[in-house]
């Protein structure tokens, strides 16, 4: 049997061997886990000070506050600015 025989049988049982992962497509690797994290992005008008924003901020963090008991809240973590853009 030459070489391109033997490439072509070895290509056709890859290939239909193939085949059978195909009802994996689409699927993640990993399955998906609850964190028990959200974010929560908020834009302020444009042109608001950064102090006014960061009391916006601390608004929205005392709602949380008050909304979720504090046993369940470790740190909130307020990314304050424009966002970046190269």
């Amino acid at each position: 049997m030459d070489n391109a025989a033997v490439f072509l049988i070895l290509f056709v049982l890859f290939a239909v061997g193939s085949l059978g992962l195909a009802p994996f497509l689409g699927q993640d690797f990993f399955p998906s886990v609850d964190s028990g994290q959200f974010q929560d992005h908020v834009r302020a008008r444009t042109g608001t000070r950064i102090e006014e924003t960061a009391a916006l901020c601390d608004h929205i963090d005392s709602t949380i506050r008050e909304n979720v008991p504090a046993k369940e809240v470790v740190s909130i973590v307020d990314n304050i600015g424009l966002p970046y853009s190269a």
